[in-house]
């Protein structure tokens, strides 16, 4: 069973990065986001919600495909909870982006 170190607290990093204030402000968030997204952590993160997800894309409901985390709100980058993440698979995935681009 795969658990988290965010499951004690409900915003806790194991990231030192952006546990500084400075890494706080969106500007620094996407800028520091291909960084956190290579971490062990989020890894951990990513894997938990596609668990929580019985492997299946939350938009299409297809198994057996790559799935990725994605983020509803990248407010707590690094502090996410499950609920922070929806599991979809490229295709869905790639849709839901282009989604948020249009608003």
């Amino acid at each position: 069973m795969l658990m988290g170190m965010y499951q004690t607290s409900r915003r806790t990093s194991t990231y030192a990065l952006f546990d500084e204030p400075q890494y706080q402000r969106p500007e620094r968030m996407r800028a520091y986001a291909p960084v956190y997204y290579s971490t062990p952590q989020w890894r951990t993160r990513a894997a938990e919600r596609k668990a929580i997800d019985k492997q299946r894309c939350q938009a299409c409901h297809k198994t057996g495909v790559r799935l990725q985390a994605h983020h509803l709100t990248r407010e707590y980058l690094g502090y996410e909870l499950p609920s922070d993440l929806i599991s979809l698979c490229d295709h869905c995935h790639q849709t839901w982006e282009n989604l948020q681009l249009v608003r």
